[in-house]
């Protein structure tokens, strides 16, 4: 069958900070060969290795995460916007991709923009996507509406709900 592979960016300890690869009807390599998975910078000035991957039966399934020789804890999606697979020596350190490219990607430009716009950095400079601040929002109000449930004076019950209401609407 032809190489297939799907590579997912999620959280770990930090928001975007880890991937999974997983692939299948990956070729056999010779003794003293790797699979070596590479995130690449949009200018290209910048690498992070993910990590050797090793396959099992034609298939690999790899993760880079806190658990993982060389993990930075930065946000996966805002700094980088290409996946490379090599092939390289065991032999080596392999602090860069020397080898033969078996597999590339990169997210279109205009792709990349709008899913940092809803995960990164939006409006720009400010760390979190629009959707990580929804999510943030929600989670304030489920807490606040829990909150004003305990609460036996309707002063308080109020008080929480108008919180609540707040993180959803905004103040005002």
């Amino acid at each position: 069958g032809e190489f297939k592979g799907l590579a997912v960016i999620h959280d770990d300890e930090a928001l975007s900070d880890a991937i999974t690869f997983t692939m299948t009807n990956v070729p056999m390599l010779k003794d003293g060969l790797v699979y070596i998975g590479w995130l690449v910078s949009d200018d290209q000035s910048k690498l992070l290795k993910t990590g050797a991957m090793y396959l099992d039966d034609g298939s690999i399934s790899h993760e880079y995460d806190s658990l993982t020789l060389g993990y930075t804890g930065e946000n996966l999606i805002y700094g980088y916007d290409r996946l490379l697979i090599t092939v390289e020596s065991l032999a080596g350190e392999n602090l860069s991709p020397s080898g033969e490219v078996v597999f590339s990607y990169r997210v279109p430009p205009d792709v990349m923009e709008y899913v940092r716009h809803l995960v990164t950095d939006w409006p720009p400079g400010s760390g979190t996507g629009i959707l990580t601040k929804l999510m943030s929002q929600i989670k304030l109000a489920l807490a606040s509406a829990r909150i004003a449930a305990d609460k036996t004076s309707l002063e308080d019950v109020k008080h929480h709900m108008e919180i609540a209401v707040n993180a959803i609407e905004g103040p005002g």
